[in-house]
């Protein structure tokens, strides 16, 4: 699906995502209820953010 020479740079973003949603729910782990839920949802934000450059 993706042009060839994106492809790495698609790998990298992925694998950033992935890597740091472990802190992000630690996070929101030490939030209080409505703290964690903008925090996941501002990450969402960015995940969805950066995952639109490549469509």
């Amino acid at each position: 699906m993706l042009e060839p020479e994106r492809r790495e740079a698609f790998g990298r973003v992925v694998f950033l995502v992935f890597q740091l949603a472990g802190g992000v729910v630690r996070l929101a782990l030490t939030q209080d209820e409505a703290e964690s839920r903008r925090t996941i949802d501002d990450y969402r934000s960015i995940i969805h953010t950066q995952l639109r450059l490549f469509l």
